[in-house]
């Protein structure tokens, strides 16, 4: 549903309303059926729509997972393909699927396969997996460097998990050293900077170059500023756009400062874009260079905001972190520390002699100042029980010196 109106797992925004795409997607008025769609790409002037679904407009067969929509019409490819496809990619003239299949048509095609405009063609991967060791899962797709790279969950034929490969237009690698972490995943992938970006769910402690995300060069892993960190921490997707790459997830801070659930990196410093999610951030993309995002969340700042909504800042930036020389990531003015952050009912704030005779200020999102108080010890400590969830401003204030400071409310 989109507002009043019913739309089946898939609609358009023409920049003022939403509008459904024919009979859109899995539409079983009498039936439990699960339909998902899990990626959509322009190729060839038509829309390839993949996910998990056997019914795509009024047509239903038995078994499909991707499909086309020409701006009037649905219609199946040529060929079906046996199991769920997570990601499309396209390069060229060719598109590129990956998941949970084996086959397409009735020729084999493990986990991955290329459509070259008239006929599909398998990558060659073997399934090496031991059945006592479960099956192999294909999650996302990108290029770098001429090769291949796509992430999931992989096994050798001693059983041993990889959560990366690399094909060479030939044959396929495990990328060493690999994501590291017994309970570690991946998510997306984006190439900024020259660098292959990989995030997910993976921790600095278990081996990685940083939190979450981190860059490979072609032969080692590079930090990211400290990565993100709060919640569960993970990040779902990732996108570049106008010199920028774009992280959403489930964390709250990104490079130690206040980003809730939404940051941006810019090659040396991580920025926050305010705004408080209920719940995390899925994905992004933009739309005539107006960003939108979509996920579980409901409210933004308190207010309602159902699953997917637009950012109507301007430079995508509020809060950032400061990357030194040394790889150190610092977030607090040297002077002003805030604890613990995010806070639930008690916020404690301490700084050195500039601020011991000066005012503090607290400011909700919406600039409303909801605390003064004139500051006279090295230390306060602010009952906060009754703030509602969200993010403020704390400021501090000395003759011709201001510090601003976040904190999230839990």
């Amino acid at each position: 549903m989109t507002g009043s109106d019913s739309m089946w797992h898939i609609s358009k925004w023409n920049g003022s309303y939403w509008d459904s795409l024919g009979n859109g997607i899995g539409h079983y008025p009498t039936s439990n059926i699960t339909s998902i769609v899990r990626d959509i790409e322009r190729y060839k002037d038509k829309l390839w729509v993949a996910g998990s679904f056997n019914k795509i407009g009024f047509i239903e067969v038995s078994s499909l997972c991707l499909g086309t929509w020409n701006g009037s019409t649905w219609d199946t490819i040529s060929e079906w393909v046996n199991g769920a496809i997570e990601d499309i990619l396209v390069r060229g003239d060719s598109i590129f699927i990956c998941g949970s299949f084996d086959s397409i048509g009735n020729q084999s095609a493990y986990k991955v396969a290329m459509y070259d405009g008239s006929q599909w063609h398998s990558l060659n991967l073997n399934n090496a997996t031991p059945t006592s060791w479960g099956g192999d899962f294909a999650r996302r797709m990108m290029f770098y460097h001429d090769d291949l790279y796509m992430s999931g969950v992989f096994y050798d034929s001693s059983g041993v998990q990889h959560r990366l490969l690399r094909w060479n237009g030939t044959q396929w690698y495990y990328v060493e050293p690999d994501i590291a972490g017994s309970l570690s995943w991946t998510a997306s992938m984006e190439v900024y900077n020259d660098m292959l970006i990989v995030s997910g769910s993976f921790p600095e402690n278990a081996g990685n170059a940083d939190n979450n995300i981190q860059a490979w060069d072609g032969n080692q892993w590079h930090s990211m500023g400290g990565g993100t960190t709060g919640n569960n921490s993970s990040i779902w997707d990732l996108m570049v756009h106008d010199g920028k790459l774009f992280a959403v997830g489930s964390f709250l801070f990104a490079g130690g400062i206040p980003a809730d659930r939404i940051a941006t990196w810019d090659g040396s410093k991580w920025c926050g874009l305010g705004g408080v999610f209920n719940d995390r951030i899925l994905t992004l993309d933009f739309y005539n260079d107006t960003l939108f995002v979509g996920g579980g969340f409901t409210t933004v700042d308190g207010n309602p905001v159902d699953h997917i909504g637009k950012y109507l800042g301007s430079n995508f930036a509020d809060t950032c972190s400061i990357f030194s020389s040394s790889g150190t990531v610092s977030n607090m003015d040297p002077d002003v520390f805030i604890y613990p952050n995010p806070a639930n009912s008690q916020l404690k704030i301490s700084f050195t002699e500039p601020f011991q005779f000066g005012q503090l200020k607290i400011t909700n999102s919406l600039n409303q100042l909801l605390l003064t108080r004139e500051v006279t010890e090295k230390s306060v400590v602010l009952d906060i029980v009754d703030f509602p969830v969200g993010m403020y401003v704390v400021q501090l204030e000395h003759r011709n010196k201001l510090v601003s400071r976040k904190f999230i409310k839990e």
